[in-house]
Parts: structure tokens; sequence; C-alpha cells
């Protein structure tokens, strides 16, 4: 009976795992808001954590350069100064997370349904007909 639950379990998590995704429109507004959203809360995360860490990485060197014992000051230095470096490179990441997402935002807002005018030849007419519009900047 065991091995039948835990056939049972692995079988329906591998068949989750390989089974098709659901379809997403790439090409609504809502798809890109949505990724303008996740851009921004990921830029938030790494400003916070790349701020963080540099903040660290200054106490630490402060530290180094207040010991008595010159190898471990000297080495207090380099591991304060390599922290700092990763804080300031995950803010600089944060950063361009930022700017991605207000692309995204842009985007999403170029994306719209509208009624474009349609001549029909047989009937001589113009009728307006709905449509995607997309507006590429240059």
């Amino acid at each position: 009976m065991k091995k039948i639950t835990l056939i049972t379990i692995l079988l329906s998590l591998i068949l989750n795992v390989f089974s098709q995704d659901t379809i997403r429109n790439e090409n609504s507004k809502d798809y890109y808001l949505q990724k303008s959203k996740d851009q921004k809360t990921a830029a938030v995360a790494l400003f916070v954590l790349g701020t963080t860490v540099t903040v660290a990485g200054i106490i630490v060197t402060s530290n180094g350069s207040n010991s008595n014992d010159f190898t471990s000051g000297f080495n207090k230095i380099i591991a304060g100064a390599l922290i700092t470096s990763f804080g300031v490179a995950f803010a600089g990441l944060g950063y361009l997370f930022l700017i991605k997402a207000k692309k995204s935002k842009r985007f999403a807002a170029s994306l719209a349904f509208n009624n474009q005018n349609v001549n029909f030849l047989s009937r001589n007419s113009v009728r307006p007909v709905p449509s995607i519009s997309i507006r590429i900047n240059f």
C-alpha cells in the first residue's frame, strides 16, 4: 500500500512537471503591465539588497582599518572592499531592472485596441474594423 501511494505521488509530480504550460498571450497589454510590475519588484529588491550589502561592506572595511593587527586588518579591508563592490553591483543591476520595467510599461501603453477604417472595394464603402495597433518608436 505504501509503494502504491508513493508511486502515485511521484507519478503525479512527474506528470505535472512535464505537462504543457498554460497559453500566454504575449502581445496583450496586461502581459506587459504584469511584466513591468514584476521587473519593478525585482528592481526594488535588488536596490535594497545592494544598499544593505554596501553598508555591510563599509562597516567591515572600517572595522579592518581600526584593527591593531596588520594582517587581520588588511584582510578585513580587502573583504570589506569586495563586499562593497558586490553591493554596488547589485544596486546597479536594480537600476537596470528599473529601466527595463519603464520600457515594458511604455510598450504596454503603446498596445491598444481601436477601430481602423478599411475601404471595401466591392461596396465602395468605408467601415471601421476592430484591430490591434502597435506603435514603434525609433
